[in-house]
C-alpha cells in the first residue's frame, strides 16, 4: 500500500544521506596534490656553515611528501632533485619560515601573500631550501607539477568556503535556540565550535592569508589552547547535566583546567617544543576526560550517546593531526580537509542531540504542568464539594464559639437568610442577628462571605496562627 507520508520521510533521508557523502567526497578529495622524493638534514649543530649547498650531510636522509621528527624543531635543508616538468611547492604549515631558497644560480621568492609558503621552480635544475622549524620538526611538503597548482587552491578555498559557512550557520542558529529557550547548553555549544573553528582557521593558514602580524598569530594559537579546552568542558558538563551526577563536577572542571594557562605561560616564556608538546597533550587530555565521562552516562542517558558519538570522530582525529606529529609519528596521516570533515560531522550530530535533548526536556516540563494542573483541579473538586459544617466541627479555630454559635454559623455557611435561621433554630431573628455579631467578634471577620470563606477553610481569621490548646 501506498503511504505518501512515508514516501516523504524516505525522500528526505536519502536526500541527506546524498548531501552528507557529497560532502564527505569533497573533504576527503581536497588533496589533490602529488608526492615528490627530496633528501634533508636536520641542522641544529650547524654543521652546515655559510649556506653551503653543496655539502654532503643534505643526502643524509631521503623521505617523500613530508619531515616528521617530532618535537627536533630548528633548521633544516632540503635538497630537491631535478624535475622533468615546472612544479609548484608549498609547505603546509603555520609553524616553518622558509630563510632561503635556491635553484641552480637563481634565488627564489615565495609566490605571494598565500596561506602557506609558496615557490615555483622551472624543474631543470636541482633546488635547496633552507627552513626554521619553531615548534616542531614536521615539514609538510606538497608538490604540484605543471600548473595543477591554482586549481587545487579553487578546490580547497571551496572546501574552506562551505566548513566555515557551516561553521558560522551552527553557532548562530545555537546563540538564536539559546535567546529563545535561555537553555546554556545551546550557548556553551556555539562558543566551543567557534573555539574549534579558530583552531582550524589557523590551522588553514587563513591568518596568514588575512596579514596578520607574526605576534598575534604566534600567540594566539597559544590562547586557543585553554579557550578550546574550557568551551568544551563547560559544554560537557550542562548537556551531560554532570552536576546531577557529580556533585563538584564544576570545582572538578577548574582544577583540571587550570595547569593550561600555566602550560602556555611556560611555553612563551622559553620557547621550548617539549612545553608546547605538553599544552597540545595535556588540551586533549581535558576533552578525552569529558568523553569519558560521557561514555560512562550512556546507559543513563540516550542523548550521553549521540554526545559521544558525535565527540570521538572529532577527537581521534585531532589526536592524530595535533599530538602525533609531535611525537614523530601519524597513524592515518590526517590532513586539514580529513580534520574538517570531522568537524562536519561533530558539529551536524552535536547540534541534532542538544535539539533532540530539548524537545526532550520541553516534553517532560510539559507533561509535568499538565500533571499539575490535574492535581489543581481535583483539589478544587474537593473544596467544591466539601461540607462547611464538617469544617467548622473539625478546625481548631472555632473552639471558642457556643453550641448556639456553631449551630448558626453553619447555616451561614450553607447560605442561609437570618429568617430561614430563626425558623429552623425556632428562635426571633434578632437573636440569630446577636449570635451572628458574636461570631463575628469571636473569629474577627466583618461579612457572612467571610465567615463562608472561614468555615472552607479558605480565609485565614485573626485567631487562625493560634496554637492548639
Amino acid at each position: 500500500m501506498f503511504h505518501p507520508f512515508l514516501m516523504r520521510t524516505k525522500l528526505k533521508r536519502a536526500c541527506t544521506i546524498g548531501k552528507l557523502l557529497l560532502l564527505s567526497y569533497l573533504f576527503t578529495s581536497c588533496s589533490t596534490h602529488s608526492e615528490v622524493d627530496f633528501h634533508f638534514f636536520n641542522d641544529n649543530d650547524a654543521l652546515i656553515a655559510n649556506n653551503n649547498w653543496a655539502t654532503k650531510y643534505l643526502y643524509h636522509q631521503k623521505t617523500t611528501r613530508f619531515i616528521n621528527n617530532g618535537i627536533e624543531n630548528g633548521l633544516y635543508y632540503l635538497y630537491f632533485p631535478a624535475d622533468s616538468v615546472p612544479y609548484t611547492l608549498q609547505f603546509a604549515s603555520q609553524h616553518i619560515t622558509v630563510e632561503s631558497a635556491i635553484q641552480g644560480k637563481d634565488t627564489l621568492k615565495n609566490t605571494g601573500q598565500l596561506r602557506y609558503p609558496v615557490y615555483k621552480l622551472s624543474g631543470n635544475s636541482p633546488a635547496w631550501f633552507k627552513i626554521n622549524c619553531q615548534k616542531e620538526g614536521y615539514i609538510p611538503v606538497w608538490y604540484y607539477p605543471g600548473n595543477s597548482f591554482y586549481k587545487a587552491q579553487s578546490h580547497e578555498v571551496l572546501i574552506i568556503g562551505l566548513y566555515y559557512g557551516l561553521a558560522v550557520t551552527v553557532i548562530l542558529f545555537n546563540l538564536l535556540f539559546y535567546l529563545i529557550t535561555k537553555e546554556v547548553s545551546f550557548f556553551y555549544y556555539s562558543l566551543f565550535t567557534l573555539s574549534i573553528s579558530l583552531a582550524l582557521w589557523y590551522t588553514d593558514g587563513m591568518f596568514q592569508f588575512m596579514a596578520m602580524p607574526a605576534w598575534f598569530i604566534h600567540y594566539f594559537e597559544i590562547v586557543l589552547h585553554p579557550l578550546v579546552a574550557l568551551s568544551g568542558g563547560f559544554f560537557a558538563i550542562n548537556f551531560l547535566h554532570l552536576k546531577n551526577y557529580i556533585p563538584h563536577i564544576r570545582l572538578i572542571g577548574w582544577i583540571i583546567w587550570a595547569p593550561l594557562p600555566v602550560l602556555s605561560v611556560l611555553y612563551l616564556l622559553t620557547g621550548h617544543s617539549f612545553c608546547f608538546l605538553l599544552l597540545e597533550a595535556y588540551t586533549l587530555a581535558v576533552l578525552t576526560f569529558y568523553w569519558l565521562l560521557g561514555v560512562i552516562y550512556t546507559k543513563k542517558l540516550f542523548y550521553a550517546r549521540l554526545f559521544v558519538a558525535a565527540y570521538f570522530l572529532i577527537l581521534i582525529l585531532a589526536i592524530d593531526f595535533y599530538l602525533a606529529k609531535l611525537l614523530g609519528f601519524q597513524f592515518m596521516d590526517i590532513e586539514p580537509g580529513t580534520l574538517k570533515l570531522g568537524g562536519v560531522f561533530e558539529m551536524s550530530l552535536l547540534t541534532y542531540t542538544v535539539y533532540y535533548r530539548m524537545n526532550k526536556i520541553k516534553a517532560e516540563v510539559a507533561g509535568m504542568k499538565q500533571q499539575i494542573a490535574k492535581y489543581v483541579k481535583e483539589i478544587m473538586l474537593l473544596q467544591s464539594n466539601s461540607d462547611p459544617s464538617k469544617n467548622i466541627e473539625t478546625s481548631f479555630i472555632w473552639a471558642d464559639l457556643s453550641h448556639r454559635e456553631r449551630e448558626v454559623a453553619k447555616l451561614v455557611a450553607k447560605g442561609k437568610t437570618n429568617q430561614e435561621i430563626a425558623n429552623e433554630l425556632f428562635v426571633s431573628k434578632n437573636t440569630v442577628k446577636y449570635h451572628i455579631k458574636n461570631i463575628f467578634d469571636k473569629l474577627g471577620i466583618q461579612s457572612r462571605k467571610k465567615l463562608t470563606l472561614a468555615a472552607n477553610g479558605l480565609q485565614p481569621t485573626k485567631e487562625s496562627a493560634r496554637p492548639t490548646k
